[in-house]
């Protein structure tokens, strides 16, 4: 599974190299800051990764409530599956992200048919 990385910092960094290395993962693009894209996998608009069927996870490392909120909002939405340890985030929305996938899951579930 192809995992986007939000955010290129000391953690960020980490997290790619250890996708880089990981068996049944790999990594896909990562956000950072505009000018700081100067790589065809750095990507500065969420959007390059919300529309991207590639990818099917990702793991923010900003840090911080926003913009993480709603990048992880956009890549739920996008129905792509979401990794964070940011506890401001989890504490802060936790809840509304959960709602947001509850709801995301249940448009994507397939019923039985008789």
């Amino acid at each position: 599974m192809k995992v986007a990385v939000l955010g290129f910092g000391t953690v960020g960094q980490g997290v790619y190299g250890m996708l880089a290395h990981s068996k049944g993962l790999e990594p896909g693009p990562v956000l950072v800051r505009a000018g700081k894209d100067n790589e065809p996998w750095k990507v500065a608009d969420m959007n390059a990764i919300v529309s991207d069927a590639s990818v099917g996870a990702v793991a923010e490392v900003m840090g911080g409530v926003e913009p993480a909120f709603s990048y992880c909002a956009m890549a739920l939405k996008a129905g792509k599956h979401v990794v964070t340890s940011n506890k401001a985030l989890v504490a802060a929305k936790g809840i509304e992200l959960a709602e947001i996938a509850r709801a995301v899951s249940y448009t994507h579930l397939t019923l039985p048919t008789n």
